[in-house]
Order: structure tokens, then sequence, then C-alpha cells
């Protein structure tokens, strides 16, 4: 098992390809919104990270998990996409 089946949430994904969330991380396939409306709930789940991409102010790192795998990913994509966002209290 590998780390995006253990941050999945336990039900919501597509084809019943739910997580263990041994993390209580819950994650869920939110999909990401673009100016063509949203695409990919319940397949994709898309978040962003607290890390810019170098000069262009314009991108940033996001991490992702698909349904059809049991893996995170990571990439960097414009900002203009409305991905989602995890907030975290310092406790």
């Amino acid at each position: 098992m590998v780390a995006g089946k253990k941050l999945k949430a336990k039900s919501g994904w597509y084809q019943n390809a739910n997580g263990t969330d041994e993390y209580g991380f819950s994650g869920l396939p939110g999909g990401y919104h673009s100016s063509s409306g949203f695409k990919y709930v319940g397949n994709y789940g898309y978040w962003w990270t607290a890390t810019a991409t170098g000069s262009s102010s314009s991108s940033a790192y996001d991490r992702f998990m698909y349904y059809n795998y049991d893996y995170t990913g990571d990439d960097s994509s414009d900002k203009s996409y409305g991905f989602s966002v995890r907030c975290v209290a310092d406790q």
C-alpha cells in the first residue's frame, strides 16, 4: 500500500476506489474548477501546497490523488485552477 491509499477517505471515490484513511486526512475527490466549470469530481483530488513555483507568480505546486492509483503525485499548475486546500491549525 502506498501514500494515496492511506490518505484517501474511506468512501466517496469513483468505482469504490476508496482508501484506508490511515492518517485521518480523509482526502475526498473534489476534482477542480476551471473557467469551464467543475471537472472530475468523484475521480480526482487536487490540493494546493504552500509552496510557490520559482519566479512565476501565476503558478504554484499542488498534490493530487487519482481514483485508479494508490499513490500521490505532485505538479506545478496555474493558480487560476480551483483546487482544494487543507487548513491546519497550530496546536
